[in-house]
């Protein structure tokens, strides 16, 4: 909810800039920032401005834009290098701010296809905030552990973001048993943050690893546990996600008859909202769903020909959102290999003998 996100941060800055507001606050008093010379304010101000520069990366990568996070994450990086000095240097280059930059640059790697670079960087990335989670911090960089910190909970925050991406780049590079393993990870963090809506992302995630894996059934369960997460908070995008996500697992499980019902869902919901990537991503699942069924003996059999039409007609849907590069999910070209192998898949079962025309004219002759 972009709209929400900017008058949070609208409102927080009036805050931090609002004399009369800070006239009824009492600041605590901190030997850290006494020490530098600098008050509460000016402490809480390089924070938000630091929140700020975070903020705008995860934006970029929400609006489909991994291009322009990454150039931007790297821009900010040459100006903190090379413009800043002093402690305002080593406060932008902190482990808490650095990490966080770092999760959604190579977050936003993992769209343009390099997420075989992405992985190294991410499991750096979270170790060294891993140490900062501890109560002897970071020694060789004078950063002390967190712990009982006021940004405590924001590090436990940052810390299963990352793994979340790290478990999203190793699924985009096949490694699914590693990723199983991230993503238990960084649940373990998001709950003890209380990042309910992060939680549901990572427990979706999960439950795409562990169909690949094999496990149906423990798939649909997470995959559940996090839709019952976003019915709650009423989140229409991630709850259109989660109906795409029961549409794979099904798929991937071979039970095509439970497939097109969640894929359907997903579809309306994903035209109502104007989302292609979401419609792309269930349309692929709906036509790969109408595929097998028409192959299937469980439903539908009388029809198979209308199944395979309509289950073209879907799937090149879906591709020209991937192919058409006025279209921001465009840079997904892992989508567009999935729509072509259902494709060649669709046209493999079509021309096999029962399902030719003249093959279904006689079978209805003959009932």
């Amino acid at each position: 909810d972009e709209n929400a996100d900017a008058q949070t941060q609208a409102e927080l800055w009036q805050f931090i800039e609002d004399k009369f507001s800070r006239s009824f606050i009492i600041p605590p008093d901190r030997d850290a920032f006494r020490n530098r010379g600098e008050t509460f304010w000016d402490v809480l101000t390089r924070a938000a401005e630091q929140e700020d520069a975070a903020r705008w990366l995860k934006r970029f990568v929400l609006r489909q834009q991994p291009k322009r996070a990454i150039d931007f994450a790297d821009q900010l990086d040459m100006k903190i290098k090379q413009e800043l000095t002093g402690f305002a240097k080593i406060s932008w280059q902190h482990t808490l701010s650095w990490g966080e930059r770092s999760c959604w640059r190579e977050y936003a790697r993992t769209f343009i296809g390099e997420s075989l670079h992405a992985i190294p960087l991410l499991e750096k990335t979270a170790a060294v905030l891993i140490r900062l989670s501890h109560p002897q911090g970071i020694d060789e960089r004078e950063e002390s552990g967190f712990v009982g910190h006021p940004a405590e909970t924001r590090l436990y925050r940052i810390i299963g973001v990352t793994y979340n991406s790290l478990g999203y780049a190793r699924v985009q590079s096949g490694q699914f048993d590693q990723a199983v393993q991230d993503y238990a990870a960084a649940l373990r963090y998001l709950r003890q943050a209380h990042f309910e809506a992060q939680t549901a992302i990572t427990g979706n995630n999960l439950a795409r690893a562990l169909s690949e894996l094999g496990h149906t059934t423990r798939a649909v369960r997470v995959c559940l546990d996090a839709l019952d997460i976003r019915e709650r908070m009423g989140a229409e995008f991630p709850i259109a996600y989660s109906h795409t996500t029961l549409a794979l697992i099904y798929n991937n499980g071979l039970r095509p008859e439970d497939v097109w019902p969640e894929a359907a869902l997903a579809v309306a919901y994903f035209r109502r909202l104007q989302n292609a990537r979401g419609l792309g991503l269930s349309l692929l699942q709906f036509g790969e769903s109408l595929r097998r069924l028409s192959t299937s003996g469980k439903t539908l059999a009388d029809n198979p020909l209308e199944l395979q039409d309509a289950a073209e007609q879907i799937l090149q849907e879906g591709l020209g959102i991937f192919t058409d590069p006025n279209n921001l999910a465009s840079h997904e070209t892992i989508r567009r290999i999935e729509a072509h192998i259902e494709l060649g898949c669709l046209f493999r079962d079509r021309a096999r003998p029962k399902l030719t025309p003249d093959f279904a004219r006689r079978e209805r002759r003959n009932r």
